[in-house]
């Protein structure tokens, strides 16, 4: 049975999953006018100080499921692993994929509709799918990183979360400044694939929950959030006027600002002292956070309708993306809800 203490700490992970809920639903509205708008322009000024402030979804969903599965007080077993969290997103990736490759197909015209595009369609699935193979890899990894973990001190996690730091998200970070192709490619050499990927942002969720850190650079980190957003921001400006096109890498998950808030906002939600909230509240938060996995699956398909997708051209950008991506979140969260609820296979819907 749960304690007092585990309860308020679980109900401020789910209000962490509410809010990167809502920040990839943000992020694909914004990105919607974010890559064609002027980048000289007063829009584009706004839309890119936007789509950068909704950077830090996916690797916030990543550092909660680390809190979750190296829990060192929770025991998993190997088998229950691969059944219930591996196998279940495996149908759920092949569910999705057809779905949204049925709804691409239908947008081809003419000869280009065969059997085989369809297949093509369903095999290719969408963009933002991606996120599940890759949840998938990690959890595989659970087995052998929860005994390491139980194995190793602070200093040979410290050694792998600085490899992380040094040859990701700093890589990344030098790599979008440099135009030489020689230097590029010797950039893009220098990796060490195991800590070059989300496994760093799933320890960092290990590290910063149950580790902790010192008091004094917790607060600067927990409360440096503003900061390391208006240098995103600023960064990411200069970038687009120095290019002539807006630049992703240096405000996408590996990109040096986007790690910085994306830990300082972990560390300020999951760490800060606050009155614990009242019975309905949590109840509140707990169920609406449950609908945030389907919320993902489901909102580009909400947000892509022949109803919402004409919004973005009928609007002053600002307004066409606060209110698409409102309007989208909401109706993908019903959807999400009334999906689980389906017996037998909500399971395997979201």
């Amino acid at each position: 049975m749960e304690n007092k203490e585990n309860k308020t700490w679980l109900v401020q992970l789910d209000l962490l999953r509410l809010i990167a809920a809502f920040s990839v639903v943000l992020l694909h509205a914004s990105a919607h006018l974010w890559y064609y708008l002027p980048v000289r322009g007063t829009d584009f000024i706004i839309t890119n100080a936007i789509n950068v402030f909704s950077r830090f979804g996916v690797p916030v969903f990543t550092m909660i499921s680390g809190v979750l599965f190296l829990d060192p007080q929770k025991e998993i077993s190997t088998i229950k692993l691969w059944k219930n969290n591996i196998l279940r997103l495996a149908i759920v990736y092949a569910i999705w994929s057809c779905i949204y490759g049925a709804v691409h197909f239908t947008a081809l015209e003419g000869d280009a509709r065969s059997i085989k595009a369809l297949i093509k369609c369903m095999l290719a699935g969408n963009y933002h799918l991606w996120f599940l193979p890759m949840l998938m890899g990690l959890y595989a990894l659970v087995p052998i990183l929860r005994k390491w973990l139980s194995a190793c001190d602070k200093k040979d996690l410290h050694y792998f979360l600085g490899l992380f730091v040094c040859f990701q998200i700093l890589r990344i970070t030098l790599s979008t400044y440099v135009k030489n192709p020689e230097v590029l490619a010797l950039l893009g050499n220098a990796k060490i694939d195991l800590v070059c990927g989300y496994a760093g942002y799933f320890l960092f969720g290990y590290y910063l929950f149950y580790v902790k850190l010192p008091e004094k650079w917790a607060k600067l980190l927990g409360f440096g959030f503003p900061l390391f957003y208006l240098l995103n921001v600023l960064v990411s400006m200069l970038q687009a006027w120095q290019f002539g096109e807006p630049r992703a890498e240096i405000s996408d998950s590996y990109g040096l600002f986007t790690f910085l808030m994306t830990l300082s906002l972990f560390q300020l939600a999951v760490h800060r002292k606050e009155r614990e909230k009242n019975a309905f509240t949590q109840t509140l938060i707990r169920f609406l956070a449950k609908s945030t996995f389907g919320t993902y699956l489901v909102h580009l398909l909400v947000m892509e309708s022949p109803w919402i997708l004409p919004l973005f051209s009928k609007m002053t950008p600002v307004i066409a993306i606060s209110a698409i991506t409102v309007i989208s979140f909401v109706i993908s969260m019903l959807l999400a809800s009334l999906l689980r609820k389906i017996p037998w296979v909500g399971r395997y819907l979201c």
